[in-house]
């Protein structure tokens, strides 16, 4: 993933300027055989330059060095990725300014995480719980994942996608510790 975002965002500069043959090696769900060897070309927007957007790779729960630093926090396919919600959601607090924004999109897979794997109403209350004000959230919108719009097989999500915010008058006592969410 990585990679990926590496080449993405700092070696693309036009609209389909990559390639690549993603099916040549998926023989199951193909309707013909000229599908597995066709090419996709890739992104189909140039992403901004003047945004300050930062990717770092590491253990979430040890990124944020100083609190209130971020106006938005973004989790896209990733809450579900904890051993403990709670411990996210509290680094997601922590990380944002009084004010700031944490925007979701993703299932509740929980990828056999042997933590503990909420259902969608008891994340969204803890988020509360945790502080977090709800502005926006969408009914469960399916997302096709890994699709292949020639293929015969389609894989897809009921993702939950919301918007809240840290309220601007929200803080934390100086030299507070970090730790499970907050209230709980």
């Amino acid at each position: 993933m990585n990679l990926g975002t590496s080449l993405l965002f700092s070696r693309t500069h036009i609209v389909d300027q990559h390639t690549v043959a993603p099916y040549v090696h998926s023989f199951s769900h193909q309707r013909t055989s000229s599908n597995l060897v066709r090419r996709i070309s890739f992104p189909d927007v140039v992403p901004r330059r003047d945004l300050a957007l930062r990717f770092v790779p590491g253990d979430f729960l040890e990124l944020f060095t100083s609190l209130d630093q971020y106006d938005a926090v973004v989790t896209l396919f990733f809450i579900d990725t904890a051993a403990n919600l709670l411990a996210y959601l509290d680094t997601i607090w922590a990380a944002l300014k009084p004010g700031g924004v944490w925007v979701n999109e993703g299932p509740l897979l929980y990828y056999g995480n042997p933590g503990m794997e909420l259902p969608l109403e008891d994340v969204v209350r803890a988020a509360e719980l945790v502080g977090f004000v709800i502005e926006k959230r969408d009914e469960l919108r399916e997302v096709r994942y890994t699709a292949d719009e020639l293929g015969m097989y389609t894989f897809a999500y009921d993702c939950a996608f919301w918007v809240a915010r840290k309220p601007s008058e929200a803080g934390r006592e100086p030299g507070a510790e970090r730790g499970p969410a907050r209230g709980l």
